[in-house]
């Protein structure tokens, strides 16, 4: 058995116990202080190392839109001629059976040295010679017959001659409406054909 003997006086046993919980507090302070560290080593590291890493990523990424800015613009090149053509051809008219129908309707007393569809303004220009001022009125006859041409018009002065009349006449087109176009607006084409 054991037997403790306490010879201190009471105010030295407080003051040894007021150090005892002192060492204690202290030690666990310390403790503490010690796992706070290595969490704030451990957070710290992370950061680097998640830091590093989005850096890389952010290269890379920058790198891939280099690499790649070249086929974008291709593609946006690519579409912008695709919808050009879209928007050309949903308005198309063949224009050779219409300068066909003209030439074949042409009698032989006229002589055409011009014709010009100009598919913007929707209008028809035909400069010629006829050898009469009845074969004159005689093709206009014709003209007027023509399905898609409208408002035909021969210069009065040009009708008082009688026989090698150089002509001009000028003339409307009915052309087809575009899809989804109000009532009022011809069909527009990029280009005018000269012939």
């Amino acid at each position: 058995m054991i037997i403790d003997l306490n010879l201190l006086p009471p105010p030295k046993k407080n003051r040894l116990r007021y150090i005892v919980r002192f060492i204690f507090t202290k030690d666990i302070l310390e403790i503490t202080l010690f796992v706070c560290a290595v969490i704030a080593l451990s957070l710290i590291w992370s950061w680097v190392v998640l830091q590093e890493s989005f850096t890389q990523l952010a290269l890379s990424a920058a790198a891939v839109d280099r690499e790649f800015a070249s086929y974008n613009q291709e593609t946006k090149k690519l579409n912008k001629t695709i919808k050009g053509l879209t928007m050309a051809s949903k308005g198309y008219t063949p224009a050779l059976p219409k300068i066909m129908e003209l030439i074949n309707s042409l009698p032989g007393d006229i002589k055409l040295n011009y014709l010009r569809l100009d598919r913007k303004s929707a209008a028809l220009n035909l400069s010629g010679t006829a050898k009469s001022r009845a074969a004159l009125l005689n093709y206009q006859k014709i003209l007027s017959s023509v399905p898609w041409v409208e408002r035909i018009d021969i210069p009065v002065s040009q009708l008082f001659q009688k026989e090698n009349i150089n002509f001009e006449i000028k003339a409307g087109l009915k052309l087809p409406k575009l899809p989804g176009a109000p009532d009022e607006q011809r069909q527009a084409a990029p280009a005018e054909d000269d012939i």
